[in-house]
């Protein structure tokens, strides 16, 4: 877990380094935070919500725009458990905002 937890506070930076380096592998990478963000089991929920906003935040609008409607989808999802779910963290509003905006 540890491993996946750095690779993902990692993600936000390599694509900030090199965007166009890593815009051809944007729809793996959108893919697998999907996965990550949608298993309430995963201990490291949250730091995929957080890359996710990290992506959009480094990346921009013009990378992101083909993908937001997946990344809309797993916010929406997660937004719908409520607050007062044990599935809910607060990390889901950081990466709504990112992506709305």
């Amino acid at each position: 877990m540890d491993l996946l937890r750095t690779s993902l506070e990692l993600l936000p930076s390599l694509a900030r380094t090199s965007p166009e380096l890593f815009a051809p592998r944007l729809p793996d990478v959108i893919r697998m935070l999907r996965d990550i963000v949608s298993d309430t089991r995963t201990r490291v929920r949250a730091a995929g919500f957080v890359a996710q906003a990290g992506l959009v935040l480094a990346l921009g609008a013009e990378l992101i725009r083909s993908h937001a409607p997946v990344m809309l989808a797993t916010l929406r999802e997660a937004l719908l458990k409520g607050v007062r779910s044990r599935f809910f963290c607060v990390e889901v509003a950081i990466s709504s905002s990112s992506v709305v905006i």
